[in-house]
């Protein structure tokens, strides 16, 4: 009978499916509410925990350091894999929002910022742009990357770990969402992004302008471009209050 609680299933139930919601959701128009924040901290928090069912795996006892306490599998990772720190400080970061430990790659949850993104591309015929969101970590030393080119990273090397200690057979299909790059004609043409708002709570919104560069598929800051317009219109959501009940008590009493 096959174990529903082990490494591989982990891996197929878990770390896949959270890491597709995030980079799915970040396609999806819709900021605000810290829905990309926690749909992060979902999918890096089990790229962390996977160390511990691959730790815990009967078949993996001589195969995995420490094994089957995770402590010690977790350090060696975190030392010899840059994605897995990055990822593993992520993870942290958003559960504790701060951390302290030797070594760690950011400090606080202050270092993982959402964005609304106005991408600007080029081609023949000039330049164009789209909207769209990202989370961008900026580490200690200065280096700010898009959180799912981490995670994305992070989930390769774990494809490749997995496969070293025989918990999975081959490599499994993933869904990546869109790519960075997006032609003229599948640029929609009027640019959206709704922003959810709670009433009685804080609300903020940063917008990012980044350049796409091809050479490498990924958005840059900054460049030598000059001016260009952007027509984006922003729709503001706003919901109830949770303490709309409350608030009114309190008014009504003596």
């Amino acid at each position: 009978m096959a174990d529903v609680n082990s490494a591989r299933a982990f891996f197929v139930t878990s770390v896949i499916p959270s890491y597709e919601r995030f980079v799915t959701q970040l396609l999806d128009g819709v900021q605000g509410g810290r829905r990309d924040t926690a749909a992060l901290g979902e999918a890096a928090g089990a790229l962390l925990h996977l160390a511990d069912y691959t730790a815990r795996e009967a078949a993996c006892k001589h195969t995995v350091v420490g094994a089957p306490k995770s402590d010690k599998y977790v350090r060696q990772l975190t030392s010899s894999n840059w994605w897995f720190a990055a990822t593993r400080d992520i993870a942290n970061v958003i559960k504790h929002r701060e951390i302290n430990r030797d070594g760690r790659l950011l400090d606080s949850l202050d270092d993982v910022k959402e964005y609304c993104v106005i991408a600007r591309y080029e081609d023949s015929e000039g330049y164009y742009c789209d909207v769209r969101k990202a989370v961008l970590v900026r580490f200690k030393n200065g280096i700010e990357l898009a959180a799912e080119v981490i995670l994305r990273q992070c989930l390769s090397f774990w494809v490749r770990e997995l496969i070293k200690l025989k918990v999975i057979s081959g490599h499994p299909k993933i869904d990546h969402g869109r790519t960075n790059y997006r032609a003229r004609n599948e640029v929609p043409s009027e640019l959206v992004m709704r922003q959810l708002a709670q009433a009685g709570e804080q609300f903020h919104a940063q917008n990012v302008v980044l350049h796409y560069d091809s050479e490498s598929d990924r958005f840059v800051r900054g460049g030598s471009r000059g001016p260009f317009k952007a027509d984006v219109r922003h729709e503001v959501i706003v919901s109830a209050s949770r303490f709309e009940d409350s608030l009114r008590a309190d008014l009504d009493r003596p």
